[in-house]
């Protein structure tokens, strides 16, 4: 059974995030951490009526990330909050949270809005938190002169899977922004691998994790111009 999809910069995994970070990559060595952690709907949480569990879970995956980021590189972390009976679980809230306690800075906050402002869900926001924590990093004057992450930016979203993801143009221009080419971008929940693309096509090293296999993309065709 394939459990990996490699080209020349990197490798995508069928797999736990969790327990494949700590054995993949070394401490302080990856660049960028860039991801869009799943919903509370998208996980056993949300039958299970179980929000607590949801956001410890959270809370276990944060440490993760920031024991294989280096201290001058980024976690930029992009969820929609969504709500489970009536309630909405403000996960921008436990992100920021959780980081802070682990000595991290929100350095840049913005909004991402999928498909016009217009659109109205009662459970799921169709706007995301766009958010990018560092501890010694700054975002180049360059990037923020030039092409950078409005404080309101709209997308046509693209789908892949029955699952909404990222144009390349924003996943390649936050990409290019925060790294150089060489360096290493991890997304721990990849889908169908929208920020592996990215990575690919701006000559970064990358390595993505997915555990769900109607997601998880064994033939993604780099060369095709996106997924």
């Amino acid at each position: 059974m394939t459990t990996h999809a490699r080209t020349k910069l990197g490798t995508y995994v069928l797999g736990d995030a969790l327990t494949g970070i700590p054995r993949r990559i070394k401490t302080d060595s990856v660049k960028l951490t860039f991801t869009s952690p799943p919903g509370i709907h998208q996980t056993p949480f949300f039958k299970e009526r179980d929000t607590k569990g949801y956001l410890i879970w959270l809370n276990q995956v944060l440490p993760v990330l920031t024991e294989v980021t280096k201290p001058s590189g980024w976690i930029v972390l992009s969820q929609a909050n969504a709500k489970q009976h009536g309630e909405v679980i403000t996960t921008d809230v436990t992100f920021t949270e959780g980081l802070r306690a682990l000595g991290w800075t929100l350095k840049e906050e913005r909004i991402l809005v999928r498909n016009g402002t217009d659109a109205v869900n009662l459970y799921v926001n169709t706007w995301q938190h766009f958010l990018a924590f560092t501890q010694t990093g700054k975002v180049p004057i360059r990037a923020k002169q030039g092409r950078w992450v409005r404080d309101v930016w709209v997308y046509k979203h693209e789908q892949r899977h029955n699952q909404p993801i990222w144009p390349q143009s924003f996943v390649q221009m936050v990409i290019s922004a925060l790294t150089k080419k060489g360096d290493l971008v991890l997304d721990p929940f990849a889908g169908v691998g929208p920020v592996l693309a990215g990575a690919y096509h701006t000559e970064r090293r990358y390595l993505g994790f997915e555990i769900d296999r109607k997601y998880w993309n064994p033939k993604l065709q780099f060369s095709s111009g996106l997924l």
